[in-house]
């Protein structure tokens, strides 16, 4: 399959990032459609204790204490590249183990979404969740494993992206802070 070049004039501009609001260390910019996601959701959680900068998730009903931890502060937009931005060199691609195979095989988008995010960051990564971390896209639908051993090596060679294996929501969140 053969891709056609992608002109950096037909990439948005790069996405400008503000600085984190007061009482948080650093600033995720979200792409709206991950606005209900559940990894947003954890992200809201997580807290970077000023002492030794260990990442702690608040539990339900907790307060942060602003002078013990910070916390990560969100901005939602619409992202046409990339779901999550952690600053202006890199850019998250984060795809379920379903929709990682549903992208590649039904809607063959998985390559230029890839492509595109390539060329819009210089550090482009791909979190892929799912139960199981790696081993859920070998087990998921019935596909020959030399073939879904060349996509990723497509991805991590070829593209030049690396590839995270998260299991949950809660896994990618504490990548992304």
């Amino acid at each position: 399959m053969r891709f056609k070049p992608v002109d950096l004039a037909d990439l948005p501009d790069s996405i400008p990032i503000t600085p984190a609001a007061p009482g948080c260390i650093a600033k995720i910019v979200v792409d709206k459609r991950e606005m209900r996601c559940a990894v947003s959701k954890e992200i809201d959680k997580m807290r970077v204790d000023l002492k030794d900068h260990s990442l702690f998730s608040l539990p339900y009903g907790q307060f942060p204490d602003a002078n013990t931890s910070a916390g990560i502060d969100l901005e939602f937009r619409t992202l046409s590249i990339a779901d999550y931005v952690l600053s202006d060199r890199v850019g998250v691609e984060r795809k379920t183990t379903d929709d990682f195979l549903k992208t590649l095989l039904e809607r063959h988008e998985l390559f230029s979404q890839l492509m595109d995010l390539k060329m819009a960051y210089k550090r482009p990564l791909l979190v892929v969740e799912g139960e199981g971390g790696q081993n859920a896209i070998f087990t998921s639908r019935m596909i020959d494993p030399a073939s879904i051993w060349g996509i990723l090596e497509a991805i991590t060679i070829g593209f030049h992206i690396p590839i995270l294996y998260t299991n949950d929501c809660a896994e990618t969140a504490r990548i992304l802070c």
